[in-house]
């Protein structure tokens, strides 16, 4: 069985996708705060980058617990 990689393709370490991730579905932050925040902490990305992380990895969380449930 192929295991899915998630993260096999991006340009940040692991920890600093899933760190916005969860701040973005944690928090009411826009993709802009993110950028900001990670602009502080010395980590240039564009918000475009979090967009697509963003909506991938939680398409991604959404479909393997809906397959999950009803399987």
């Amino acid at each position: 069985m192929k295991r899915h990689q998630p993260f096999k393709w991006c340009h940040f370490l692991p920890d600093v996708i899933l760190l916005n991730v969860r701040w973005y579905c944690r928090y009411a932050l826009s993709y802009w705060d993110l950028e900001e925040m990670m602009l502080e902490r010395g980590v240039e990305v564009d918000h475009t980058t979090l967009f697509i992380s963003i909506n991938f990895l939680t398409r991604i969380h959404h479909f393997t617990r809906r397959a999950l449930i009803v399987h």
